[in-house]
């Protein structure tokens, strides 16, 4: 009876170091059940442990969820999996995953958006990207209720996506990045425009508007100021702005792009937004200006230029009359 009970003993011993020898194989050998060069995987927000290990195994980053909800309970990990999407591209170890969706290691997608590019221009890079859809980014734009409170005269959100280069969570919506960028405005370049506020006659749509303007116009960041000085001055003696950059805006909202030139029939189009017809500001930006542009237009140069033209390299010519203004024309646009 004592050598069955040994033997059962043994036996059960002997099991119980093989489970620990597999799971400890589980554990330490590094894994990749994925032939592409990456996997990718959403866990979505309040998903359970389960069913993140289900498409952890499904994508084939670990080798059995069974275990590795063991090993989250364990660790007591089962109720800390972050939500987002994770990019696995190397064999791995299950401790490792485990690690990488509790801290809510994501995949990160980084995208450079430079001051000037219209919203539209932001959106096709966005997309291009892997950053949402250019379609879903339309609508959003269409829909100023975000910035209602700071600038209730704007129609659309043009000239509050703050650029700037923004590194996001891969998978982060439309609806979320749209934010991201609305609020780098209100962070950045709002202070700027309140903190001057009491200098200036402008409103913030105003102001925003102007500075869409000067950052399309200016050759170089050191010009801006100068830029925007040529169109306060213009602003109050009530002349017209004559903007090229505003014309070509108008030709986008009415055909959906520009063709590449501003013709007569461009500087003749029926637009709120052509200040070679219409006096005074456009209704809102033409672009989103950055931190530069914006301070230009909070505070510009004081001058009594009136004209400006480019030289073709790059810089403009100032002048205060029309006569000079001619003359530079002459010599550099003839």
């Amino acid at each position: 009876m004592l050598t069955a009970l040994a033997i059962g003993i043994t036996a059960a011993l002997w099991l119980i170091s093989e489970v620990r020898t597999g799971y400890t194989f589980l554990f330490q050998t590094p894994y990749q059940g994925y032939l592409a060069k990456a996997a990718m995987v959403r866990l979505d927000p309040g998903i359970s442990a389960e069913s993140a290990a289900t498409r952890l195994e499904a994508a084939g980053v670990i080798a059995s969820a069974r275990v590795f909800i063991r090993y989250l309970n364990w660790q007591e990990w089962t109720h800390r999996v972050q939500a987002g999407t994770y990019r696995f591209e190397r064999p791995m170890t299950l401790p490792d995953v485990a690690r990488q969706v509790v801290r809510g290691e994501v995949s990160r997608n980084t995208v450079t958006l430079p001051e000037g590019w219209t919203a539209s221009r932001m959106f096709r890079e966005l997309e291009a990207a892997g950053i949402g859809r250019y379609g879903v980014y339309r609508q959003l734009w269409a829909d100023p209720r975000r910035v209602a409170d700071i600038a209730p005269e704007a129609t659309t959100l043009e000239g509050y996506l703050f650029p700037d280069t923004y590194e996001v969570p891969a998978g982060v919506s439309e609806d979320a990045m749209t934010g991201i960028m609305v609020r780098r405005f209100r962070h950045v370049a709002l202070p700027l425009i309140q903190a001057r506020s009491a200098r200036n006659r402008r409103t913030v749509h105003q102001l925003v508007t102007l500075a869409s303007l000067v950052e399309k116009e200016a050759g170089s960041p050191d010009e801006q100021p100068l830029v925007a000085s040529v169109f306060a001055n213009r602003l109050d003696l009530g002349m017209r702005l004559q903007c090229d950059p505003t014309v070509i805006y108008a030709e986008w909202l009415a055909e959906g792009e520009w063709d590449g030139e501003i013709n007569r029939s461009d500087l003749s189009r029926l637009s709120p937004y052509n200040t070679y017809l219409n006096s005074g500001l456009p209704p809102g930006p033409i672009a989103n200006p950055g931190r530069g542009a914006i301070l230009a237009a909070v505070e510009p140069t004081p001058s009594r230029y009136l004209y400006f033209v480019s030289m073709n390299n790059g810089r403009h010519l100032f002048s205060d009359n029309l006569r000079e203004h001619n003359r530079a024309v002459h010599k550099y646009q003839r």
